[in-house]
C-alpha cells in the first residue's frame, strides 16, 4: 500500500447539521485530515496522499463568503505544518493572489509523507493539458490503492488515470465525523481482498 487517496466531502452540511460557520466546520475538517494522513503513515506506512480539496467547478460556482474561510483554513494548515511535504496541484494561476503568494512554489523536501492537494482541479483539464505539455500533472505518483469518499458515492473527476486498480471506500458519513475506526475498518477490509491486477 503505497498511495491514499481522499476525497474529503460534506463540510457544509456538517456546518449546518452542527449549527455553527464555516470555518469552524473546515477546522474541524483540517483535524480529522491530520490525523488520517498521520494514521496511515505511522499505521500501515503509506507515502504518498492525493486529496481533493477544490475542484474547478466548486471554484468558479462557490461564492466568495463560501470560497473564502475555506481557503483561509487552508493556508492556516499549510503554513502551521511547515514539515509537511506538500504540494498544491491544479490551475493554481486563478487562485487570490494572497493565497497564491504562499502556496505557489510549494514545499519540495526530501521526507516523507508526499501530499498532493487537488486545488482547483480538473481532471479533464489535466489530460488536455498533457498534449500540450507531454505530461499528466500526476504521473509521478504512484497509482492509488486506496479512495475514500465520504457522504457520497461518486469520484467526482479525481485523478482517474490513478485509479486503475484502485479499491473504493465509500463511507456514508460527513468527512468531519471520520474516526480512527472508521480508518481502521478501510485497512482491514483492503487486506482482506484479493487483488488481481488485470489477472
Amino acid at each position: 500500500m503505497k498511495t491514499v487517496g481522499i476525497i474529503p466531502d460534506g463540510n457544509r452540511r456538517y456546518a449546518k447539521k452542527h449549527g455553527i460557520g464555516l470555518e469552524e466546520a473546515y477546522e474541524k475538517a483540517i483535524k480529522v485530515m491530520e490525523k488520517t494522513i498521520k494514521f496511515f503513515y505511522t499505521r500501515a506506512n503509506v507515502k504518498y496522499f492525493i486529496i481533493y480539496g477544490l475542484s474547478s467547478d466548486n471554484f468558479r460556482k462557490r461564492k466568495e463568503e463560501e470560497l473564502y474561510p475555506y481557503l483561509r483554513t487552508v493556508l492556516r494548515f499549510y503554513r502551521e505544518h511547515k514539515d509537511y511535504n506538500v504540494k498544491f496541484i491544479g490551475n493554481i494561476k486563478e487562485l487570490p493572489e494572497w493565497f497564491k503568494r504562499y502556496i505557489n512554489t510549494g514545499r519540495y523536501r526530501l521526507r516523507f509523507p508526499e501530499i498532493y492537494v487537488l486545488f482547483n482541479y480538473s481532471s479533464k483539464e489535466d489530460i488536455k493539458g498533457c498534449k500540450e505539455k507531454r505530461r499528466l500533472l500526476l504521473e509521478q505518483v504512484p497509482d492509488v490503492d486506496i479512495l475514500i469518499r465520504t457522504s457520497e458515492r461518486r469520484i467526482s473527476g479525481f485523478v482517474p488515470y490513478k485509479l486503475d486498480y484502485a479499491e473504493f471506500f465509500f463511507i456514508d458519513k460527513l468527512w468531519p465525523e471520520i474516526t480512527e475506526r472508521d480508518l481502521m475498518e478501510v485497512v482491514v477490509d483492503f487486506l482482506s481482498r484479493e487483488r488481481r491486477f488485470g489477472k
